[in-house]
């Protein structure tokens, strides 16, 4: 079997000289070694003593005549690269195969450059440090695009910048840790829970703030305008949702003063809001993503709040162009070190979308104008789902249902019994469907009665699982309160 052989560009050594000079050349790693020889210029082999760096060689003294630019051959015969030469041949057939499939050589993260010493014309390079590929041409490595199959996962560790984190996580659709949240801090962000209204719709006009859907609050200062607030239903408007939240213009106003307004505004629990961090050193930014449309084209905006308001995020504004498409948004706030940011079962923060005022489009020039949104995401970090895969990070209605159900839910109590004497009283154990958020406000509407005093029903030992429900019998004789409504009501 022929030895191999490197001969790579031109040499040149002086007569009698120890120093051969290349050009065009690669002598480090298997290239050249030393205890190989090296014929310049078609003479008589010399042994070379040392490889000195990619483009010097040392020799014994050279014999022959004076060689500038000339080809040279290095006769890769040094003892060590015939040792074991069986398992050498191996190992050349596996890394034949590896390179064949085009697997690159990888650059460490000490280079800046692939060694060029390796590498045949046509393979290629790749650095994880800096995402940079080459291709070995002509014997060079030259820098390149990534080739066809660079799209495929690496498995080696690497070190990435955030930004080639980011993007790597967006090249296989993976979400990373920090939008791994439980689908968001926000509650019924796709509008689907309206318990307490249904499809009715909610009026707003002069000043006002109301619950039109669980979670979301109607806020304006507006005058004279009016308009109505409703869980409006969409079918194919925005694919994977079926609700948006929405107002229609029912009296028109002609302009805002710098006082008024109508505003969107969802509160957030403390506990929910709490890993954005925010009031301290390592405060996140928060992404908040959603679909809107609105009649009137032009630049709106949106802010978070404390829960006093004592410390708010910059206005973040977004564009809308007029009609019924809806369009997705997504804005990132800064950051907020400031402030003190609440982090238990009370108002954490609030996100206002404001959809009219002096410093946006004037939704209220024209009866029957409106604004609308959708499908409403507020994650920590920077990034969010696309316009395509916005649905799929909404909670199921069940479980969103759940949750609403810790702000406001709705039971009946029913409690009979044979009363024996006038004033005699009777009680149950009215529990609730989920835990709510602290002590709730509960409100007993009119169920069937039957021999029950004009004070009752009434509830007593309020709590955050249950309540006592108790009536009063008027005489003796069957005594009831059938289907009794209880409206329990934990909002923040």
């Amino acid at each position: 079997m022929a030895l191999p052989t490197y001969s790579t560009g031109t040499a040149s050594v002086a007569v009698g000289g120890t120093v051969v000079t290349g050009v065009g050349v690669a002598w480090t790693g298997i290239n050249a070694k030393q205890g190989d020889f090296i014929s310049i210029g078609g003479a008589a082999e010399v042994l070379i003593t040392e490889v000195t760096d990619a483009t010097h060689l040392k020799i014994a003294p050279w014999p022959g005549t004076v060689k500038t630019s000339v080809t040279y051959v290095i006769y890769q015969n040094y003892v060590g690269r015939v040792v074991g030469v069986a398992a050498a041949e191996d190992v050349g057939e596996m890394l034949e195969k590896l390179h064949t499939d085009a697997l690159p050589f990888i650059v460490g993260s000490g280079e800046t450059v692939p060694n060029p010493s390796y590498g045949d014309d046509g393979q290629f390079a790749y650095s994880p440090t800096t995402g940079q590929w080459w291709v070995k041409s002509g014997g060079v490595w030259v820098q390149t695009v990534p080739p066809a199959n660079a799209g495929a996962v690496l498995y080696s560790a690497q070190s990435l910048t955030t930004a080639q984190q980011e993007q790597a996580r967006k090249n296989i659709y993976a979400a990373p840790m920090d939008a791994l949240s439980y689908s968001g801090m926000q509650i019924n962000g796709s509008m689907e829970i309206s318990q307490e209204w249904g499809t009715a719709g909610v009026g707003f006009t002069g000043i006002a703030a109301k619950y039109v859907l669980d979670g979301w609050i109607g806020n304006c200062n507006m005058g004279t305008a009016a308009c109505t607030a409703i869980q409006q239903p969409i079918t194919t408007e925005v694919p994977g949702f079926k609700s948006c939240l929405q107002f229609i213009v029912s009296t028109a106003k002609a302009s805002f003063s710098g006082t008024e307004y109508f505003r969107f505004t969802t509160p957030i629990e403390g506990y929910r809001f709490l890993r954005a961090k925010w009031g301290t050193a390592s405060a996140t930014l928060v992404t908040v993503s959603f679909w809107a449309r609105a009649s009137v084209a032009g630049t709106y905006r949106l802010l978070i709040a404390n829960f006093d308001a004592s410390s708010v995020s910059a206005w973040v504004t977004f564009s809308l162009t007029a009609g019924a498409t809806f369009q997705w948004i997504s804005v990132t706030m800064p950051a907020i070190t400031t402030g003190t940011w609440k982090g238990d079962n009370s108002l954490g923060a609030m996100l206002i979308i404001e959809a009219t005022s002096s410093s946006t489009p004037n939704v209220f020039t024209t009866v029957g104008n409106y604004f609308s949104i959708s499908g409403v995401v507020v994650l920590p970090g920077s990034e969010a789902p696309t316009a395509a895969r916005s649905s799929l990070i909404m909670r199921p209605y069940d479980q969103e249902l759940a949750t609403c159900k810790r702000y406001f839910q709705k039971v009946e109590a029913t409690l009979r019994f044979a009363a024996t004497t006038t004033g005699q009283f009777m009680e149950m154990n009215a529990q609730w469907l989920v835990e709510s958020r602290g002590y709730p406000a509960v409100t007993v509407g009119s169920g069937a009665l039957q021999n029950v005093a004009p004070t009752y029903p009434q509830v007593f030992g309020i709590n955050p699982i249950a309540c006592r429900f108790v009536i009063q019998s008027i005489a003796a004789g069957d005594t009831y309160a059938l289907q009794t409504p209880l409206t329990v009501n934990a909002r923040l």
